[in-house]
């Protein structure tokens, strides 16, 4: 049985699909990175600045409309993994986000600040490659882009999967991305809030029977684990 599965964990997804069970269990492990950021270097080295930037901060984030109260954790770390694309590979890490359901990644069109500081998608070193065309957009809480769709191949887990689409960041404004440790994100949602009804990788992992169990899971250890 094959079932995907990261090393950290933020909660447990699954949709409706036939399985198709073995008699020999495997998990297809992912290691994930923690990487401390802006607010754990103050913490550590400079509590006195850490405790007036914080509260800076947070006086900030107190009021957005009237009766509510919006409380937001600021980079307080990213996790990520590898993955691949095209043929031969080009390699990329990204961000699990249980939170969006779509894979992207920065091109060599891409001209924004935030693609040069990372691993950038060349569709004219692959293969596999086929040209999609359609144009996206994507907006977070902390940053958007925009791109158009493509497909190749994508391997993750030591899982390979065929002709996913999968976006190429042209856009990246401001520094959200630019400052980040990962070159793109690994959607890991429901396929209804997919921008463009893109199909995930974990949706067409199922569908082509590349796992057993409609299921995957994430641990958040700590101190090393």
């Amino acid at each position: 049985m094959k079932i995907l599965s990261f090393t950290l964990a933020v909660g447990l997804f699954s949709c409706n699909s036939h399985s198709h069970p073995t008699n020999s269990p495997k998990i297809l492990r992912i290691p994930l990175t923690k990487m401390s950021t802006s607010s754990d270097t103050l913490r550590d080295n400079y509590p006195h600045l850490a405790r007036k930037y914080l509260k800076q901060h947070q006086m900030s984030l107190a009021v957005d409309e009237e009766g509510k109260v919006p409380l937001t954790n600021f980079q307080d770390a990213q996790y990520f993994g590898p993955i691949s694309l095209g043929t031969p590979p080009q390699e990329f890490t990204v961000v699990f986000d249980t939170g969006s359901a779509n894979l992207w990644v920065p091109s060599t069109r891409c001209k924004s600040i935030a693609c040069f500081l990372h691993n950038r998608y060349d569709a004219s070193s692959s293969s596999t490659f086929k040209e999609n065309g359609t144009e996206f957009a994507i907006r977070y809480g902390t940053g958007s882009l925009e791109g158009v769709i493509s497909s190749d191949t994508l391997t993750v887990g030591g899982i390979t999967i065929e002709n996913q689409d999968f976006g190429e960041s042209i856009k990246e404004p401001g520094i959200t991305f630019a400052v980040g440790r990962f070159d793109g994100i690994f959607g890991l949602a429901y396929d209804t809030i997919s921008v463009e009804h893109v199909v995930p990788p974990f949706y067409n992992m199922i569908h082509k029977h590349l796992i057993d169990e409609p299921i995957f899971s994430v641990w958040l250890g700590k101190n090393g684990e």
